[in-house]
This record gives C-alpha cells, sequence and structure tokens, in this order.
C-alpha cells in the first residue's frame, strides 16, 4: 500500500491486523460468489463464527488480514494452535505472499488446505524463507450439493446404532488415525465437542466402529472403520448421514481424499460427489530447538 505524501512516495509497512468477530459475516460472505469455487473459504470462515459464538475466547485463534484491508480482496490467514489456513481472492497471490512474509513460522505450521491456485505463492514463500517442510500430502477435494445429499437413504445395517460422538471417544479415534501427532487428540475432541459429528456403535457391546468428524474448513475428517468391520458399507453409511444433515442445516457437502486412496475416491464418485479442486498439507517443522506444542 503506498501513498502520495507531499511530492514524496511514502511506502507503508504491511502489518498483520486481527479481523474483528463482528466482520467475519461480511468477509464469510465474499466468498459466495461463483460458488462452489470458495467454498473452503466459505466453510472455514462459517466454522470459526460458529465456534466464537459457542466459546467466548478462544486461546491460540488469531484471524488477521492484511493491514485492515480484507474488504478488497478477502485475503486473510486464521492461527489455530500450530495450524495455518490462508485465502484469497486477489488472482496474482501477491497480497497472499505478503501476508504469508509476516508471519512468525519458528514455531512450524501445520499448513492446511492451501488450493491449487495458491500452491505456487504459498511453495515460493517457503522457499524463499527455507522453511523445512517435514511431510506433505495432496488431498483430491469434492463436492456435493445439498439437494443431492437429502436424497440419500440412510438405514443403518442390524446390529448397529448411530449417535453423536462424545470427546471420550477422541481416544480411539485419535489412537487409530494415521495423521495422528503431539497435539492431535485435542484437535479430535474439539472437533467432537464443537462440529457435526456421527459415529457407528454395535448394539451388543456398544463399541465404536466407524465414525466421521467435519473439519474446521467444513469437509469430512477422520473418516474411518475399524477394520474388524470393514466391506459392510459402513463408510459409505458415515458419508451419507453426515450429508443429510449437512444438508438439512442448508450446507452443501466437501470432502478430501487422500490422492493415492483410491478406494474412497470410487465411494465417494459413486455416491455422485465431483473432484472439483486439490488441496495441499504442509507440516513445517518448527526451527526453535527442541520445540514442542502444548496447549
Amino acid at each position: 500500500m503506498s501513498r502520495m505524501n507531499g511530492h514524496h512516495h511514502e511506502e507503508v509497512e504491511d502489518k498483520l491486523v486481527e479481523v474483528p468477530q463482528y466482520s467475519l459475516i461480511k468477509l464469510r460472505n465474499m466468498f459466495k460468489a461463483n460458488w462452489p469455487k470458495n467454498i473452503t473459504a466459505y466453510y472455514l470462515i462459517e466454522n470459526y463464527m460458529e465456534w466464537l459464538e459457542k466459546v467466548n475466547n478462544i486461546k491460540n485463534l488469531k484471524i488477521y488480514c492484511l493491514n485492515g484491508e480484507w474488504r478488497k480482496d478477502g485475503t486473510f490467514v486464521i492461527i489455530d494452535r500450530y495450524r495455518l489456513f490462508m485465502y484469497t481472492l486477489d488472482e496474482s497471490n501477491k497480497k497472499l505472499k505478503r501476508i504469508l512474509n509476516l508471519l512468525d513460522w519458528s514455531k512450524g505450521f501445520d499448513v492446511s488446505s492451501v488450493c491449487q491456485r495458491h500452491l505456487t505463492a504459498v511453495l515460493q514463500v517457503m522457499e524463499k524463507k527455507r522453511l523445512p517442510i517435514e511431510k506433505s500430502f495432496m488431498l483430491n477435494f469434492h463436492y456435493l450439493p445439498k439437494e443431492e445429499a437429502l436424497k440419500f437413504d440412510t438405514a443403518s445395517p442390524e446390529g448397529i446404532y448411530l449417535k453423536q460422538l462424545v470427546p471420550a471417544d477422541g481416544q480411539k479415534i485419535n489412537d487409530l488415525w494415521p495423521h495422528a501427532h503431539n497435539g492431535s487428540l485435542y484437535f479430535i475432541q474439539r472437533l467432537i465437542e464443537m462440529n457435526l459429528n456421527i459415529g457407528a456403535f454395535t448394539k451388543e457391546e456398544d463399541e465404536l466402529i466407524a465414525w466421521c468428524l467435519r473439519i474446521e474448513m467444513g469437509s469430512f475428517g477422520s473418516l474411518q472403520v475399524d477394520e474388524r468391520f470393514q466391506r459392510r458399507g459402513l463408510g459409505s453409511l458415515m458419508v451419507k448421514l453426515m450429508s443429510r444433515r449437512l444438508a438439512e442445516q442448508s450446507k452443501d457437502i466437501t470432502a478430501g481424499i487422500v490422492d493415492s486412496n483410491y478406494k474412497s475416491r470410487q465411494m465417494f464418485q459413486k455416491l455422485g460427489f465431483k473432484h472439483i479442486d486439490d488441496t495441499h498439507w504442509f507440516t513445517i517443522a518448527p526451527t526453535i530447538p527442541h520445540y514442542r506444542w502444548v496447549d
């Protein structure tokens, strides 16, 4: 941002400015146009709007824009504990690079859900800052309109009942989650507490055998079936149930599927989901020696 000051051309230094809670609804609504192109940003902001209504003050949560100018092109970053989300409508991605340059990367981040058109810009910042990428993966981002989800048949098989999960169920989910890490139990338990979810339990033992959560950007996460109960259509049932419940709240449905997971992709496509984008995830290692995240 530059200002003319008399005859001097004065550069104003970039700074991170928090987006006030009362402005989040306007920021969210900027992502409605060209639906579902910016669906992840829309549901991401909505997620934190809903969380902030439930919990007055969320520790370690910051929603920043560049120089207070979010109204121009919806450029924002969200830092939630060690997770980092970002978005912009600025096609050049220049603003995105400027805001990422201002962040303190020394404690590392889980850089979450970078959409395909932001990828080059994000990689350029990582390269310029020589950030240590510990791991990265790509998800095929799938979309289903709510009208389709309302048609799903969600009858559950014999001997199984369905209910919302409770935070105590998080332990088993975390233990079996391939992406478990320091801090992930809290992440899962908080999702269970705050967001829509579903669990399938055996009627006899009351044992949790399949589950699906809804993560911060509105898509399904940690969809899993206990391996002793696989090949009974429970994964598909979890997706249909969650999809219907979201559709009943007039929300569209999204899911990120690991690129190499052909079986899962097939299941979602059979249910009518369309592959609309790819999203990229990176774990940036902390550069502070022996640093560990503590809640």
